[in-house]
């Protein structure tokens, strides 16, 4: 398939199917800022089982503070409001023109100071977050700001020139990032950035026989974290193909719970997507042209969406803008979705063939090959 929109890095121990919930801590977070700077106020913002939280604080005397309780380490973002324009605002302009700050969000007092822009801030006792910066220091982080804008693009455009670019420097990043993190594993094996770094260097595929050993490497204390629990049970994933598919129910478009085993007696291909993922929405038109001349030929698609409660409206909207004419089922906790988690998902576009029987046949068949891989299951029957 093409290129997929790695998911399982952003999970930042969110799990919570078959991982036992913590009780909520608190956090402080203080951030003081030099004489140069100017805002009136920051917003934090983070995900937890696909909802969205958003915490704000005034700056007062260059100073600002913001707390909370939170359950485990999230990835979270930092946004500075210069002009006092709102959040609302800030997020319609450009990725690269907004004052902000990926970070790691843990349990305990965080400090940081800034001169005059939170991107370029400084942790004084979170050491998470010091390794944070030092990975992306190596990694050069501000090349993602061009990865992006060309998805951005992509996704509006949705011509074959955008894919392409998008693509090219997709590849191009992949291959100076992924011995870089793989450097950081080795070198800092009791850095929970260490893991993060793991997850991101397997990818949406990963080589399970050179993962494992690697993950080995790490802290045991960090692989029986919930990060490494989560990373484990997606590397230990047993959905291959021979195998009969694992059932499951979501809810569709209107919440009414849908199985799986109710499409038994037909070819199922099991599609996960999300309304915001532009290889995904590139992807879709070929799937509507092959759903359309498999008709009556015992064939159908089957949705799973990793968007997420702020972006329902979305995921409805692309349903029909894209003329999506399946079934399409979510439980709306975009990268927690248990279908996904169940199944090994780790990026997407992906999907997984299921015969009439309930076996998986395939996994990750480009919809150009769909149609003559159904209409040869049904002529040799």
């Amino acid at each position: 398939m093409k290129k997929a929109i790695l998911i399982i890095a952003a999970l930042c121990a969110q799990f919570s199917g078959k991982l036992m919930a913590q009780a909520p801590m608190p956090f402080t977070l203080t951030g003081t800022m030099g004489q140069s700077a100017k805002s009136s106020k920051v917003y934090l913002v983070y995900q937890y089982e696909g909802q969205k939280y958003i915490d704000s604080a005034t700056v007062v005397n260059r100073k600002f503070q913001v707390k909370g309780d939170i359950q485990n380490i999230v990835l979270a973002t930092l946004v500075l409001d210069h002009n006092g324009i709102g959040l609302k605002k800030l997020l319609k302009t450009p990725v690269d023109e907004i004052d902000a700050l990926k970070f790691y969000l843990h349990p305990s007092n965080i400090k940081l100071t800034l001169k005059d822009s939170v991107s370029t801030a400084v942790f004084t006792n979170s050491p998470v977050n010091q390794d944070y910066a030092r990975l992306n220091a190596l990694l050069g982080i501000k090349a993602e700001h061009k990865l992006y804008h060309l998805s951005a693009q992509m996704q509006k455009l949705r011509t074959p020139a955008a894919g392409n670019a998008y693509e090219t420097y997709y590849d191009s990043l992949k291959a100076v990032r992924r011995p870089l993190l793989k450097q950081f594993v080795l070198q800092n094996p009791k850095s929970y950035i260490a893991l993060i770094a793991l997850i991101d260097y397997a990818g949406p595929f990963p080589d399970t026989a050179e993962i494992k050993p690697l993950f080995k490497k790490i802290d045991q204390g960090l692989r029986n974290n919930r990060t490494g629990q989560m990373f484990t049970m997606l590397l230990d994933s047993k959905v291959n193909v021979g195998i009969i598919a694992p059932d499951f129910a979501q809810n569709d478009v209107d919440g009414r719970p849908v199985k799986l085993s109710s499409f038994r007696g037909k070819y199922v291909l099991v599609d996960f997507w999300a309304s915001w993922c532009a290889p995904c929405r590139a992807e879709n038109p070929k799937l509507v042209e092959a759903f359309k001349l498999l008709k009556g030929k015992n064939f159908t698609i089957l949705g799973i969406s990793l968007d997420e409660h702020d972006t329902r409206a979305a995921w409805i909207k692309a349903i029909k803008d894209d003329g999506l004419a399946w079934t399409q089922l979510s439980d709306l906790k975009r990268h927690d979705n248990a279908v996904a988690v169940q199944y090994g998902i780790r990026a997407i576009p992906q999907n997984v063939l299921i015969d009439p029987k309930g076996k998986v046949i395939a996994r990750n068949i480009e919809p150009t090959d769909l149609v003559a891989k159904i209409e040869q299951l049904n002529k040799d029957k």
